[in-house]
């Protein structure tokens, strides 16, 4: 299996130069490295092109997480089709040949790593990503949506990997979507009767520290997005995952003593609540008001009337 490994950017930096030192040194290592670069003005392409990928190059304002990503795609040679986002690292040498196993042993025809929080994010997010991504891999089918509900169709382009026939016979990512275009693919795969992976050995550090208003942002988009998916996404039992987190999470921070973080916990759960609430109701809101409250102004000026 030939991996091509397709990296969409935007005034990546050293951060890409990181990513790119790292892939180069995998036990599994690619066959290519395509760059889709948004119109940088910093030294991101430079660097690309430094490290031998294949760099292709589109204005900023055609940007959609779906569509940039199915352009990488249409340039890749290989059989696995790999996408990272450029502010992961991979954790160790393994991570490439750990995330295309279930692909390689025929066990799914998508795969997603493990995130790990870079060792200077806070509790919080320390938390969170060890919440959301466990230590024990699994893989999943549609069967699984009863017992685990909108958790089955969980998945992540921060580090993924495809088999590329069924990619291309799938569609892609939805170019409609906002955001969670990975998401979305995941439950059509799933639909389809495909199964995929979490792989826990394949692991990357990645982890953010958003401003209240980043992540207000941040879930507004992803409430739009849940609009936008339909019945079958929008309906999928959520098994009240947000209490969990929330319950879960102060339980952590009382276990080791930071205290002072409890309030940015809940201040957080809340702006993460209203937020998603605004982004399901987004179209009882004037075009204005989505285009500020929104992280895609993108999406917004290429607003289609479907998305009104």
């Amino acid at each position: 299996m030939s991996l091509s490994v397709i990296i969409p950017t935007l005034q990546a930096g050293q951060q890409l130069q990181r990513l790119l030192s790292s892939l180069a040194g995998q036990s599994t290592p690619p066959e290519e490295i395509i760059v889709v670069d948004s119109s940088s003005t910093d030294e991101t392409v430079e660097i690309a092109r430094g490290n031998g990928c294949k760099v292709h190059l589109l204005n900023r304002d055609e940007f959609r997480h779906g569509r940039t990503r199915n352009l990488g795609a249409g340039f890749a040679q290989g059989s696995c089709l790999v996408f990272i986002t450029q502010d992961a690292l991979p954790v160790d040498a393994i991570f490439l040949e750990e995330l295309v196993r279930p692909l390689l042993e025929g066990q799914a025809s998508a795969a997603t790593a493990r995130q790990i929080a870079y060792p200077e994010a806070n509790p919080i997010e320390q938390f969170s990503r060890a919440f959301n991504y466990p230590e024990k891999s699994h893989v999943r089918t549609l069967h699984d949506l009863p017992r685990l509900g909108i958790k089955t169709y969980f998945f992540s382009n921060t580090a993924s990997a495809f088999d590329r026939n069924i990619f291309e016979s799938s569609g892609g990512f939805s170019e409609e979507v906002i955001v969670d275009e990975d998401l979305e693919l995941c439950a059509r795969l799933l639909h389809n009767g495909f199964a995929v992976a979490y792989q826990a050995e394949a692991k990357v550090y990645h982890s953010h520290d958003y401003s209240p208003a980043q992540l207000f942002r941040r879930y507004f988009d992803i409430g739009v997005f849940f609009s936008q998916a339909g019945s079958t996404i929008l309906n999928a039992p959520t098994q009240s995952e947000g209490t969990r987190f929330l319950i879960a999470a102060t339980r952590r921070l009382i276990a080791t003593h930071s205290w002072r973080w409890i309030p940015r916990l809940f201040m957080e759960s809340g702006v993460k609540l209203i937020a998603f609430q605004l982004g399901i109701h987004h179209r009882r809101l004037p075009a204005r008001s989505r285009r500020s409250l929104s992280g895609q102004g993108y999406f917004w000026e290429q607003e289609s009337p479907g998305n009104s």
